[in-house]
């Protein structure tokens, strides 16, 4: 081997390594409290997440991506829990369960995160995972409108003319 060329698998196993310290210190106790903070789990899960999803230092997969942001969603992080609808919607990573996506969709919404209530609106609209209703679909466009979503803005605008 030539000085300073790492061969493709000694380069993986250096970004892996790099990878679990950032998971470690994304974990690390707060140095005050000794607490490991709910942002930090969010973190440490919506990254892994990314990596596998964008193939990033280690195998691609949309399985384990849709694995690691679930784990933020089940924390509570709202927009763990969008994506984690939007992967359900779509069948990404996951089998395709509108309900689920719905359901997903619904407790993201409900913390006022726009992309959840967009998603959800346009899922009332159309009767994807959940029975069809305007009024409840143009509501949460409503909410998302006010939240700056340009959809939602789009949308509810079409709809009152």
């Amino acid at each position: 081997m030539v000085s300073g060329i790492r061969s493709r698998e000694e380069q993986l196993q250096l970004r892996l390594r790099q990878l679990r310290r950032e998971i470690r210190q994304a974990r690390a106790p707060d140095r005050v409290s000794g607490a490991v903070s709910e942002e930090s789990l969010f973190t440490s899960g919506q990254v892994l997440a990314d990596r596998y999803e964008q193939g990033l230092g280690i195998r691609r997969s949309d399985k384990d991506a849709a694995y690691w942001l679930r784990k933020s969603a089940e924390k509570g992080d709202a927009s763990a829990q969008a994506m984690v609808g939007d992967l359900f919607m779509r069948g990404k990573g996951v089998d395709k369960d509108e309900t689920e996506a719905v359901r997903w969709l619904k407790l993201a919404a409900e913390k006022g995160h726009r992309e959840a209530q967009y998603g959800l609106g346009m899922a009332y609209l159309r009767g994807r995972g959940v029975a069809k209703s305007d009024s409840a679909g143009y509501a949460w466009l409503e909410k998302a409108a006010e939240r700056g979503h340009l959809e939602a803005q789009r949308e509810v605008a079409r709809r009152k003319q």
